[in-house]
């Protein structure tokens, strides 16, 4: 918990506004918010779209990326599997993060 004479107004950092604002033993605190989600009125069979909200997915396997220090975790290949073996509201949902709203 952050003491009052550590934070500026609203916690946005130090009253003296060196910095961001630091909780017990130097810590930083806040949230971070990341939306990984198909865009409004998302076309599933639009193949070269996914590549704009999921992450994970390689754009050229085997994943040779991130030095080897990090890899992606999923196919093209993979996700056309699924997309045809799930009804459109499911794959919406599971991949691109879209609610079904179908009742």
């Amino acid at each position: 918990m952050l003491d009052s004479g550590d934070c500026g107004v609203g916690g946005a950092g130090p009253a003296d506004g060196a910095g961001p604002c630091r909780g017990p033993g130097g810590l930083r605190h806040g949230i971070a918010y990341f939306e990984y989600s198909a865009p409004e009125g998302w076309d599933p069979l639009d193949e070269d779209s996914y590549f704009g909200f999921m992450p994970a997915l390689c754009p050229s396997p085997p994943c040779r990326c991130g030095g080897g220090k990090w890899r992606h975790t999923i196919t093209l290949d993979a996700i056309r599997s699924e997309r045809v073996s799930m009804e459109a509201p499911e794959f919406a949902r599971a991949y691109g993060n879209v609610p079904d709203r179908s009742g």
